[in-house]
């Protein structure tokens, strides 16, 4: 599969990489795809949201493991969301 994400930290420019997605993987916990880059890296969540990483191309094959590990981004976002909106409704409601 091919990503692009911004380089933060370097040229602030978008740059394009190739990685794989996978369970098969030590990191992989219940079924939960990780991301996996050439130098044996992982691309965690909040690397994904920070550095704005998409999904340039992929196969057939690695199409359902994205949805599954894009899912669980969509989850964990919606859940800090919700705990920082319930945070802040105790907070002025006293």
């Amino acid at each position: 599969m091919r990503l692009s994400y911004v380089d933060l930290l370097g040229d602030g420019e978008r740059h394009e990489i190739d990685a794989t997605i996978t369970t098969a993987h030590s990191a992989s916990s219940h079924g939960q795809p990780v991301v996996l880059l050439p130098d044996g890296g992982l691309i965690n969540l909040s690397s994904w949201v920070l550095l704005n990483y998409k999904v340039v191309e992929a196969s057939s094959a690695e199409l359902p493991l994205l949805q599954k590990f894009l899912n669980h981004l969509d989850f964990v976002l919606s859940a800090a969301v919700t705990t920082e909106a319930d945070s802040a409704d105790n907070d002025a409601t006293g």
